[in-house]
């Protein structure tokens, strides 16, 4: 890949995360009772989360530039990031939970239908929303690219 090839890579992955970025943080401190109750989650996982779309946005136009770009590879992609997100969204809850009162999955054993009730009814659906937004995403930025990698020709 030429230099300034990978010099647009680069630019359009930081163009993806500043957008990602902007988008969520405007709906974090919109849905926060308090602005100040939206920035550890802005610190700790959409900085985090921003950097990954901002890496995979350089990918993304590195494959569109190959000619090995496919709409279905980004949908599938964006899926999967989107539940690993969920899930590390999840986890840091959890984990809250159970260092402070307790949480859904209190005083219960994977080894009770209970515990895999409470999680089906409260990760499977999250998984699949976070895994719908990603691959929305994916497409989005996606096409984006595509437009930004057809307008600097």
């Amino acid at each position: 890949m030429t230099e300034c090839a990978e010099s647009l890579a680069r630019k359009i992955g930081r163009i993806d995360a500043l957008l990602f970025f902007v988008l969520w943080s405007c709906v974090g401190l919109a849905s926060a009772s308090h602005a100040w109750g939206a920035v550890p989650a802005i610190v700790f996982l959409l900085l985090p989360a921003s950097a990954l779309v901002g890496w995979r946005g350089a990918a993304s136009v590195r494959f569109i530039l190959a000619g090995a770009a496919s709409f279905r590879r980004a949908a599938f992609e964006g899926f999967g990031w989107g539940v690993a997100f969920v899930s590390a969204v999840w986890l840091w809850g959890t984990a809250n939970s159970a260092f402070a009162a307790g949480g859904a999955l209190d005083g219960l054993s994977p080894l009770q239908i209970e515990f895999w009730y409470a999680l089906s009814v409260t990760l499977l659906p999250a998984l699949g929303i976070g895994g719908l937004l990603g691959a929305v995403h994916g497409i989005a930025f996606f096409y984006l690219n595509g437009w930004l990698v057809r307008a600097n020709d």
